[in-house]
């Protein structure tokens, strides 16, 4: 799914992804290689939990995103 979503040759890292059924977070894993700017929602919050511990071990701008250039201009 990531590769299609960030197919082709374009600047990914401002785009946003968004997983409506996060579960342990997975696609955002991934998705983590090609952007910064992550989301995600479950209906369990356990889930979401451990989301966030897979998060904070592999992908931390996840968890802490990273503030762009275009954030500090707001």
């Amino acid at each position: 799914m990531t590769q299609m979503q960030f197919s082709g040759s374009k600047e990914h890292r401002l785009k946003k992804s968004m997983d409506p059924c996060v579960g342990t977070g997975r696609f955002l894993l991934h998705a983590s290689n090609h952007t910064l700017n992550l989301s995600g929602t479950d209906i369990d919050s356990t889930l979401c939990k451990a989301t966030l511990v897979n998060g904070f071990l592999y992908a931390p701008w996840m968890v802490r995103p990273i503030q762009t250039s275009l954030d500090s201009i707001k």
